[in-house]
């Protein structure tokens, strides 16, 4: 009785630990993901300032790349964390639409008349 007690719990928590996975990795919770992390990245930089700044530096593409890696290089740690994240988030979540869309794509365009 004892061994399918274990047996049992066992099963249970790897099913609860993949619809973690599951869930965690689901198009709605990255994009909650990137909301909040642009949130966060909203408060800790002043983008009224970023934008105006970003305004003069598009004279020429090249001086436009100079402005973002210095102003990337110059920012505080907490600041280029939370870029780093949100790119990633940004590009997971873009994946996301993508294979949804080439797949939804593929579905009608084979479909028989």
């Amino acid at each position: 009785m004892e061994t399918n007690i274990r047996i049992r719990r066992n099963i249970m928590r790897r099913v609860f630990f993949w619809y973690t996975i599951r869930t965690v990795t689901s198009p709605l919770a990255k994009l909650g993901a990137f909301l909040a992390v642009s949130f966060i990245l909203g408060a800790a930089v002043s983008v009224r300032d970023v934008l105006l700044n970003a305004w003069g530096a598009l004279a020429s593409p090249l001086q436009f790349v100079r402005f973002i890696v210095d102003a990337f290089a110059t920012t505080e740690f907490v600041v280029q964390a939370t870029v780093v994240v949100g790119l990633v988030v940004a590009t997971a979540l873009l994946v996301d639409i993508y294979r949804t869309y080439t797949a939804g794509f593929v579905t009608r365009s084979t479909q028989q008349v």
